[in-house]
């Protein structure tokens, strides 16, 4: 048995959770048949083997132990129906009590054409993006390499670093100033019987695309997280009116792998190292496409500094603050007046991992899946493989009726195309 103490975004997707299932999920498009029994089999043991499976949460830490019994792999009904599969289990809740072990993770299989898709769905409070790819390499292995595959215990994240008191003081200022801000920011428009369940569609860029978004993205001095948010902007300005005329700016969610900030960065234990950047975007810029993304270049920057970060680390300790004193009634609303944003991107890059050593020719496909939260109506979830690039979305169905999100899908994927076209 292995214990840890959760990270501060842990502790607020468990505030989440009380209004919403706040489930993840990763999945492999295999190049190769995979008999379902074999994947059971080597699911079942690797987490023996790597002592985890069932979680336990009690009071600021987490437990992970060895499962009691083997788990059995869902089945979607057929690969054609995965995308309605997808959002039934985004909105399926884990049965967790706490003090009491249970199964964060639901991993699936599925025939596809001449090849088998499998993933797993898990509890985000649990894990992170990089924690489950970490489990998928090594479900991978014990199919298909098992003399590769691990044997051992899984290693797992140490607590949080603190950072400095001037830090604090920085981020307090940093924090006040988005405050200030956030007043001219356009809301989500608000119902009296909030609905959080999201639906999830998909689509698949044209081959190279990342490299020429990368080409792009450079001749402007910024990444393509840089692009991807100033489309996501052009998408809200085009399908998602102001509802106030004084509310007119644009704020976008960012969701970040902080891994990379630790020294050195840790990579290969489990756990969640997770923080969210927000970027403003005043109304006046965005006929201007290059303030607008020169807007956008600046606040990742200074969200990349300490201060960024410990602002952001700030942020999540006032709201666990008054999330604990308020009913789940009305924690919704105060998330969504505190982080009034209009939809947020989480982008992957797996060119390097080992996902790349072993596609096309067996893993021919990598998708992620994101959830929305109560802060965020849509979510896209880019991840980046060899020439392919694939987009996955998430959305509050209350706020986007089906041919809605069709249309915000259509908008954004228009204006990303358009730096490259």
């Amino acid at each position: 048995m292995a214990s840890q103490s959760l990270s501060l975004f842990q502790r607020m997707m468990l505030q989440w959770d009380r209004l919403h299932p706040y489930n993840a999920g990763q999945a492999m498009q295999l190049a190769l048949p995979l008999s379902p029994d074999l994947a059971r089999k080597a699911w079942n043991e690797m987490l023996q083997d790597m002592q985890m499976g069932q979680s336990e949460f009690s009071g600021r830490r987490l437990r992970h132990l060895a499962p009691d019994a083997g788990q059995t792999l869902l089945a979607p009904p057929s690969a054609d129906a995965l995308g309605d599969f997808i959002a039934d289990e985004l909105n399926r809740p884990f049965e967790m009590r706490p003090g009491v072990p249970y199964l964060p993770f639901r991993p699936f299989v599925v025939a596809s054409g001449p090849g088998t898709c499998i993933g797993v769905f898990y509890h985000h409070c649990v894990a992170d993006s990089v924690s489950i790819r970490l489990l998928l390499r090594e479900w991978f292995y014990r199919c298909f390499y098992p003399d590769l595959a691990r044997r051992s215990a899984m290693e797992f994240l140490g607590p949080e670093r603190t950072g400095s008191p001037a830090g604090w003081v920085r981020a307090a200022v940093d924090l006040m100033r988005w405050n200030a801000c956030s007043k001219r920011v356009r809301r989500v428009p608000s119902v009296a019987a909030v609905d959080l369940s999201v639906g999830f569609g998909y689509r698949r860029l044209p081959d190279g695309t990342a490299h020429q978004l990368q080409l792009a993205a450079r001749d402007h001095h910024g990444k393509v997280g840089d692009l991807l948010v100033h489309a996501l902007v052009n998408a809200v300005h085009l399908t998602m009116p102001p509802a106030r005329a004084c509310r007119p700016d644009v704020a976008i969610g960012t969701i970040r792998d902080t891994r990379a900030f630790d020294q050195p960065p840790d990579f290969a234990r489990f756990g969640v190292r997770l923080g969210f950047a927000k970027v403003i975007c005043p109304a006046a810029s965005v006929a201007d496409r290059q303030q607008l993304l020169a807007t956008i270049v600046a606040e990742h920057r200074r969200h990349r500094l300490a201060v960024g970060r410990h602002a952001n680390a700030l942020d999540i300790r006032l709201g666990l603050a008054v999330g604990r004193l308020i009913c789940s009634r009305s924690l919704g609303e105060f998330y969504r007046n505190r982080l009034p944003l209009s939809a947020g991107v989480s982008n992957v890059d797996l060119r390097e991992s080992w996902v790349a050593r072993h596609h096309p020719h067996e893993i021919a496909e990598f998708f992620r899946i994101s959830p929305t939260g109560p802060t965020l109506p849509i979510v896209v979830t880019p991840t980046t493989l060899g020439e392919q690039t694939n987009l996955a979305f998430t959305w509050r169905k209350q706020t986007f009726p089906a041919q809605g999100a069709q249309t915000f899908i259509d908008a954004f994927t228009a204006s990303l195309m358009s730096w490259i076209a």
